[in-house]
């Protein structure tokens, strides 16, 4: 396609050799020579020498070369007398048309020092032309590999950053490939290696640094590129997180060398596993999506056309959005922390509150709240903390709401900020004025529920879960018995099930041939203590669709800052105090 043909590289895959595209050089690869026949490009077989040829050419050319010499010294012998005239006469012709072509320097010059200018200019264009440079570095990807027979690729990959890329922002010849190339860029070291196995359609690459764990990443750099062309499709991707530091994959339009670029990989899978994997993907379609891991995090923004997906974290926040009508089963097991947002939204949440008395092993105590009070006021910004004491010192001080802490009386704002060092810090239930706890239940639940990790909270069979005090003094907890399940739509006054409206009661896109829990893609999305975030919402010429907000399970309105307000308004902890404009 390119006009070059292909030539056979005999080295490559340890000798089953491949057909490389390129007339004289590959030109999208690199052959090396066969390490055990020598062979190079274009060489399918070692040729047998024959050496009497050989020696008779040599021999022939000494002797020619033998009497080339002894006329030459005949004739000098004859028209100059002698070899040394004859050089100073060259010498002297030599130096007289260099001057008159102002090549040489004037008679009375220094040789020495025109000579050393020479040789400095030369060394200062060999260096500043990079012909002494030391290739190496982030951006110089000492492996390369193009891959225009693919079934799936694998890769296992240790504190490296992987970006896919579009050819077309590339030059020539990178910019003509029709199929995947990756580059690998890591530190040249012993220690660190390459594994690869490109031989069959299921490609496998892996990155190993068997270095010493205290210097394990010390200096250490691990850059991949995926250069893809327009309008290909990808085969199933794996990509997994073995090293304990960050692994990164980023993708999409988001970059200046990325517009208009994406994932598609059609019938196949992408999928990103492993201990601690950071993705940013974005504009992305594939028959099945996996991402499953330790830590991390994960941003998968206009996931279009992806009927089934699976994500799945310890710790790690997933977001993920869409403008497909989509049924998400998800469950965040610490403390339901969902949050769902649809131009239509309707929930079936496997989560209910159960409340109890906690057993008399989490009795409250000075230890046990040790804690410090995020409404501290010594742990605030300096820039706000003059102004809280000019606002309870004055006017505002009648009218101030305080939510997690009992309103002080006048006089006692210093106590505030100094806090009753003897007394348990619990969020609300302080005397300011005796500095002693007030004794309602649930000011005496707290210390036992809410100031409690959530995994040490364990009463009535469940643990790991974050406990919240009633005013019986018992101890309430959200508890799921397994995935809720949302259908969300990104058009606003969409109906459940489409299938069960008439035909000319409504039209799309607020009706059509689906079914509750049926809809055009199906997400799993599990963790248990990272937060999840699920968007399903239209773009209706430049703006998004109205929305329906939901958290932990419960309907709630987003929250939108206003700037051109002459107040500012400071929210620690739930503590909520007015503050005027600072001029």
């Amino acid at each position: 396609p390119h006009g070059d043909g292909c030539g056979w590289c005999p080295s490559f895959c340890g000798g089953a050799g491949k057909c490389m595209i390129g007339k004289t050089a590959p030109i999208f690869e690199t052959c090396r020579a066969d390490p055990d026949s020598g062979l190079l490009y274009r060489q399918c077989r070692v040729e047998n020498v024959n050496l009497a040829p050989v020696i008779g050419a040599v021999v022939a050319g000494a002797l020619l070369g033998f009497y080339f010499l002894y006329s030459l010294l005949r004739w000098i012998r004859r028209r100059h007398g002698t070899f040394a005239l004859y050089l100073k006469k060259k010498r002297f012709d030599i130096t007289y048309a260099g001057r008159k072509l102002y090549l040489l320097p004037p008679d009375g010059a220094s040789y020495r020092q025109f000579f050393l200018m020479v040789m400095v200019t030369v060394a200062l264009g060999v260096f500043f032309g990079g012909a002494v440079s030391d290739r190496g570095g982030p951006f110089y990807f000492q492996s390369e590999f193009y891959l225009d027979s693919l079934v799936s690729i694998a890769m296992d990959l240790d504190n490296c950053n992987l970006r896919y890329l579009p050819t077309r922002n590339y030059q020539f010849p990178t910019s003509l490939i029709a199929a995947i190339k990756i580059r690998f860029s890591y530190l040249d070291h012993p220690k660190i290696r390459l594994v690869s196995d490109t031989c069959n359609p299921a490609s496998y690459f892996k990155l190993e640094n068997t270095r010493d764990p205290a210097e394990r990443y010390s200096n250490f750099y691990c850059s991949v590129e995926v250069l893809i062309p327009d309008r290909v499709v990808l085969p199933t991707t794996s990509i997994n997180a073995i090293g304990e530091n960050v692994t990164t994959v980023r993708s999409g339009p988001m970059d200046d060398d990325t517009r208009n670029f994406g994932l598609e990989f059609g019938a196949n899978e992408f999928r990103m596993t492993g201990k601690n994997l950071v993705a940013r993907i974005e504009n992305v379609s594939a028959k099945h999506i996996k991402y499953d891991v330790t830590s991390g995090s994960l941003l998968a923004t206009d996931v279009t056309f992806t009927p089934f997906a699976t994500f799945n974290s310890f710790d790690a926040d997933m977001t993920v959005t869409t403008d497909k009508a989509t049924t998400v089963h998800y469950w965040q097991k610490s403390d339901n922390l969902a949050c769902l947002s649809a131009g239509t939204a309707y929930i079936d949440s496997a989560c209910t509150t159960q409340c109890g008395f906690v057993t008399s092993k989490y009795g409250a105590s000075a230890s046990d709240t040790e804690s410090k009070l995020a409404t501290d006021f010594r742990f605030l910004d300096r820039y706000y903390r003059r102004y809280f004491d000019k606002s309870l010192n004055g006017q505002e001080a009648a009218n101030a709401t305080v939510v997690a802490l009992t309103s002080p009386p006048a006089g006692v704002t210093r106590r505030l900020l100094q806090t009753c060092a003897q007394v348990p810090e619990v969020p609300g239930c302080i005397d300011y004025t005796s500095c002693s706890l007030l004794q309602t239940p649930k000011c005496l639940c707290k210390s036992s529920c809410d100031l409690v990790p959530p995994a040490e909270l364990d009463f009535d069979g469940y643990s790991g879960i974050r406990g919240t005090c009633d005013d019986e003094g018992k101890c309430c907890r959200l508890v799921c018995g397994g995935h809720s399940r949302a259908d969300l739509f990104p058009h606003p006054g969409t109906v459940r099930c489409g299938l069960c409206v008439p035909q000319d009661a409504c039209s799309p896109p607020t009706c059509g041939a689906w079914t509750a829990g049926n809809l055009e893609q199906e997400w799993w999305l599990t963790s248990k203590t990272g937060q999840i975030s699920v968007s399903v919402a239209a773009d209706l010429g430049g703006r998004s669709s109205p929305e329906q907000h939901y958290y932990r399970g419960e309907p709630t309105q987003p929250i939108t800052p206003s700037f051109d307000s002459d107040q500012k308004v400071l929210t620690v902890a739930g503590l909520r105090q007015k503050l005027p404009q600072m001029k």
